[in-house]
């Protein structure tokens, strides 16, 4: 079996205080986009899982397969690679929608039948992002991120992904954010959303990590300034970052910028949302 898992970028980010176990209530708005991690699977009678630079029991796939079993209360086996595309710790979701992915394939290539509520409740407990994978598009997320709201899919635009070489964790950029209550951008992206209104979902992109990301890699808010000035509608950094993304409407300039990025050792790559 051969699958694609794609990576996420949020349209918009609000922290709205820190819960009883930990974790943060938030109000997000998923999307996912053409760019996907290759996973293949391998009939064996043991579980194993591959993937470059993750050991395999940290890997959220191999715990997903092992929750799954243990769920549908029985002994399967599978062999896991996974090819990476979706850069790591980036905000982008890579993990959880790999987790997501290999859930839903396993669930048919070992003939368990579990519906995909069933599936959402193994998902919750191994990734605040994995159970928008399980449906993607476009998602309103809140709680962690775990209760999805399906929304119409947004207007055909690109997006121009930029990518850092180093990385970022999410845990540090959550325990220093500060919570927000205003609920003001929120609403006005699920409007724009809602009337597909690309230019007033430029308008309204909106992260409240930013701020602490870029007080620590300040390369992050010089590219969404240089995004903007050449001609994107916006630009955005994804989840707690770092890659960041500027929104067009046109392709006309994007194979320009990227080009342009190229000559300067930086790597990019454009999209679309899906």
């Amino acid at each position: 079996m051969e699958i694609e898992a794609p990576a996420k970028i949020n349209l918009s980010l609000v922290i709205q205080g820190k819960r009883d176990d930990g974790f943060h209530n938030i109000k997000t708005i998923f999307q996912t986009i053409s760019l996907f991690d290759k996973i293949k699977i391998f009939p064996s009678p043991a579980l194993s899982v591959s993937c470059q630079g993750i050991p395999e029991k940290e890997n959220l796939v191999y715990k997903a397969a092992i929750s799954l079993l243990e769920y549908a209360n029985c002994k399967k086996g599978a062999k896991i690679v996974i090819k990476k595309h979706i850069p790591i710790s980036a905000g982008m979701g890579g993990g959880s929608s790999n987790c997501a992915e290999c859930l839903l394939a396993l669930n048919r290539f070992w003939n368990l039948s579990l519906s995909l509520n069933e599936l959402k409740k193994i998902g919750e407990n191994l990734g605040s992002d994995v159970c928008f994978f399980l449906e993607k598009g476009t998602g309103l997320g809140e709680g962690r991120g775990e209760k999805i709201t399906r929304l119409s899919l947004i207007p055909n635009c690109f997006f121009l992904l930029i990518f850092f070489s180093f990385k970022v964790s999410t845990r540090e950029v959550y325990q220093k954010v500060r919570s927000q209550k205003t609920k003001e951008r929120i609403e006005k992206m699920l409007l724009a959303i809602k009337n597909g209104d690309i230019f007033g979902i430029a308008k309204n992109l909106h992260n409240c990590l930013e701020s602490v990301t870029i007080r620590k890699y300040p390369e992050i808010g010089r590219m969404k300034e240089y995004l903007i000035k050449e001609g994107a509608l916006n630009a955005l950094m994804s989840g707690s970052g770092p890659t960041v993304f500027g929104i067009f409407n046109k392709r006309k300039d994007i194979e320009r910028i990227r080009k342009n990025l190229a000559l300067s050792g930086i790597k990019a790559k454009v999209v679309k949302p899906i």
